[in-house]
């Protein structure tokens, strides 16, 4: 018996019954990789942020959704941050940004990190 010949994508239904949506829907949740996607971090970095209650999650079985206003929400808390400085010479770049936040009017153009070393 010859497989059936399938509908073009215009014409297939789900299972819901209802067609496909031209128009775009906001998601309330995504997966953990979608999750990582949009914060741009990786995957193991987001089942951090979810085991130490940053973000909001439902599971449904075996599946973990992470609610995207929490992400927005996170990233709004992170936002204000001061940069990572760590590394070497960090007590140059601690103290420099320290100056810039007591007095901004005195800070420096930016100049490349190894200039002549």
């Amino acid at each position: 018996m010859p497989p059936k010949p399938r509908k073009p994508p215009a014409q297939r239904v789900r299972k819901s019954g209802h067609p496909p949506s031209s128009s775009p829907v906001e998601r309330l949740t995504v997966r953990v990789p979608g999750a990582a996607q949009m914060l741009d971090v990786s995957e193991n970095c987001v089942w951090d942020l979810i085991r130490t209650h940053e973000v909001r999650v439902s599971r449904h079985g075996n599946v973990t959704l992470v609610w995207v206003d929490s992400l927005r929400e996170y990233l709004q808390r992170h936002a204000d941050r001061k940069p990572d400085i760590r590394g070497p010479r960090r007590k140059e770049r601690a103290a420099a940004i320290a100056s810039d936040i007591a007095d901004p009017s005195k800070r420096k153009a930016a100049q490349p990190a190894d200039q002549g070393e």
